[in-house]
């Protein structure tokens, strides 16, 4: 609240320059609606306004390696293949940093409800996937991993799920 506090009418105006546009946006409708009403309607309202340039987002890219991936098969007594990719990620160190909340928010939007786009489009949607999930802990205190964790549907091979998890469509 302090910061809120601080703010000038000006602050709020140059934020509001930087990330409110349409290109910028996104439009949720729930209900039971028509779409072409709600298509008419979001044109009819915000139609006019023009996209604009967007400031710089910080590059959260992983690094490229060069070092093989390295794998390895263990048995059990199940009969269910699994899988895991891990990506090594930043991790909280200070309460002002931002960075760290990217896996978690990632996290949230690939995995943990019934609509999040794993389920829906591996488990549900294609069927690549018999059950797939991630982890990730912000407030540990040690270098993190963000895991994804899946086994793969009848007859889906473990490369095609790994395939499949790679496409860039689940991230959009």
């Amino acid at each position: 609240m302090a910061d809120l506090h601080k703010l000038k009418p000006n602050d709020l105006r140059q934020w509001y320059r930087r990330w409110y546009a349409p290109n910028n946006a996104v439009l949720v409708v729930v209900g039971d609606v028509q779409p072409e009403n709600v298509f008419a309607q979001v044109e009819q309202y915000f139609g006019s306004l023009k996209e604009r340039k967007q400031a710089d987002h910080q590059d959260i890219s992983e690094p490229e390696t060069h070092e093989k991936p390295s794998f390895a098969t263990l048995k059990g007594n199940t009969k269910q293949p699994m899988m895991m990719l891990a990506y090594c990620v930043p991790h909280l160190q200070k309460m002002d940093e931002k960075l760290p909340y990217v896996p978690d928010t990632l996290t949230n939007v690939l995995d943990g409800h019934s609509v999040a786009r794993f389920s829906q489009r591996l488990v549900r949607g294609s069927q690549v996937a018999q059950n797939i999930g991630t982890g990730y802990s912000l407030l540990a205190r040690q270098p993190q991993m963000w895991i994804i964790s899946a086994s793969p549907a009848n007859g889906v091979d473990l490369a095609q799920l790994k395939a499949a998890l790679k496409k860039k469509r689940l991230l959009m």
